[in-house]
């Protein structure tokens, strides 16, 4: 399993918000946080993984007062700069298993120190049993 940590991007509102003001400025904001991210891997990578690979993403937000989806799409610019650094070879269904696994933490902290880990896995029994221990401690703690 390879585990890499990137500052959160911006969600989805944030997006649309930049595009609708000005397309070169969502185009620019999409560039500079996939650039951010290959930066990330270039950092954190040791190798890249054969494939298929299997994927879960841990986010790490101040409150419960996000829109779920709006967060989730942050995805889009960490996977371009994982395949842009190299670590997969594209993010399509042919390099990338269908379901995403994703979990969210609550720190209780107002900042700009988000973060979302995603952790990459080349072993189906290592991703399954990484789901059963989160499934696992969601029942115990019943947070998400």
């Amino acid at each position: 399993m390879m585990k890499l940590t990137f500052k959160m991007p911006p969600g989805l509102n944030k997006i649309i918000n930049n595009n609708r003001a000005n397309y070169r400025a969502g185009a620019g904001m999409k560039k500079t946080w996939t650039n951010k991210a290959v930066n990330t891997c270039k950092e954190q990578a040791r190798q890249c993984p054969i494939v298929p690979v299997y994927l879960a993403a841990h986010y790490r937000l101040s409150t419960r007062a996000n829109d779920v989806d709006n967060i989730q799409s942050c995805k889009k610019f960490i996977l371009d700069g994982i395949v842009k650094a190299g670590i997969m070879r594209d993010d399509n269904f042919t390099h990338v298993q269908p379901v995403i696994f994703e979990t969210f933490e609550f720190i209780g902290v107002k900042n700009k120190n988000y973060t979302v880990d995603i952790l990459i896995f080349t072993d189906y029994l290592e991703y399954s049993n990484h789901i059963q221990e989160k499934i696992e401690c969601l029942k115990k703690d019943g947070d998400g």
